[in-house]
């Protein structure tokens, strides 16, 4: 639920107050779930609300490109989907 704008910010942060050897984990919508998961919460399965609190969809490239800028090694980072691919995770350690 980080702005789009701040996202940087944020991300490196995280990895200021990381200690070494600590890790990073996150989450996120998958691009392509909003549109689906609109429709589900329209029948009340999932909650409307928590689907519009989600500020920005991002790519899978796209995020493992931020955590690289704010200074995670590009071979501690990896990524996947969960939830029939409705999310992504990511993980990345200092």
């Amino acid at each position: 639920h980080i702005e789009d704008s701040k996202i940087d910010f944020v991300l490196k942060e995280i990895l200021r107050v990381l200690r070494d050897g600590g890790f990073l984990i996150m989450t996120t919508p998958s691009p392509w779930s909003d549109k689906i998961l609109h429709i589900i919460s329209l029948f009340s399965l999932i909650s409307a609300e928590e689907i519009h609190d989600h500020k920005h969809h991002y790519s899978r490239s796209t995020i493992e490109k931020a955590i690289e800028k704010a200074g995670f090694e590009k071979d501690y980072i990896s990524s996947g989907f969960f939830e029939l691919s409705f999310n992504m995770w990511f993980k990345a350690q200092k």
